[in-house]
C-alpha cells in the first residue's frame, strides 16, 4: 500500500470526531512534554480520557471543544500574514504521538491471524495534502518510515498483543 501525501499543516485531521488513543511510549512522551507530570494529572488536567477500544479500556487524547468545534488540546492555529490558517501541533515532533506521526497512514493487526496490513484514511474530505497538483507530496508505506518510529511501531504492537493476550474481566 502507498499513497502520496505532504502535509499542508491545515489541523483538519486535529479536529472533529477523531479518537487518539495512546500506547504507553505515548504516555511517557506526553508526560515528559508536561514538565514529568504525573499520569494521573493527564486525566485531571483533561488532556486524556478513558475509552474502549476491541473491548479493552484505553487512554485517549480528549478533545477540546469551543463553538460546537472539537479538536485535540495541543493544536495550535495562527494566522499567517498571507491569511493562510496553520494547524501546528505542540507536540511535534519529538513528543507526538505515533498515531499522529503515521497519519494518514493507518496499520491493522489481526493477531489471531498472526498479520498486518497498512493503509491509508483520508485525513479530510477536502485534505490538502492529497491534492494531486501538490508536486512535493511523498510516498506513505512501511517502507519509508524512519527507523525510530519502526522501532515504535513494534513496542505498540507487543503492548497490544499483551492487551489481546489478556484474560478477559
Amino acid at each position: 500500500m502507498s499513497k502520496l501525501f505532504k502535509c499542508r499543516l491545515c489541523g483538519e485531521c486535529c479536529s472533529g470526531e477523531m479518537k487518539v488513543f495512546l500506547n504507553p511510549d505515548d504516555l511517557l512522551l506526553l508526560r515528559s512534554y508536561l514538565n514529568n507530570c504525573s499520569e494521573e494529572e493527564l486525566f485531571s488536567r483533561n488532556y486524556l480520557t478513558w475509552d474502549e477500544k476491541s473491548g479493552v479500556k484505553q487512554p485517549r487524547m480528549k478533545f477540546r471543544e469551543f463553538q460546537g468545534i472539537k479538536f485535540c488540546p495541543f493544536l495550535e492555529n495562527r494566522l499567517e500574514e498571507d491569511g493562510t490558517l496553520l494547524g501546528l501541533c505542540r507536540l511535534h515532533p519529538d513528543f507526538k504521538p505515533l498515531v499522529c506521526h503515521l497519519a494518514p497512514l493507518t496499520r491493522t493487526i489481526d493477531f489471531a491471524a498472526d498479520s498486518e496490513s497498512y493503509g491509508f484514511m483520508l485525513p479530510h474530505p477536502a485534505c490538502p495534502g492529497c491534492d494531486p497538483d501538490v508536486e512535493d507530496r511523498e510516498e506513505l508505506s512501511y517502507e519509508n518510515l524512519a527507523d525510530d518510529l519502526k522501532r515504535r511501531l513494534a513496542r505498540e504492537k507487543e503492548y497490544f498483543r499483551s492487551l489481546w493476550l489478556a484474560p478477559g474481566d
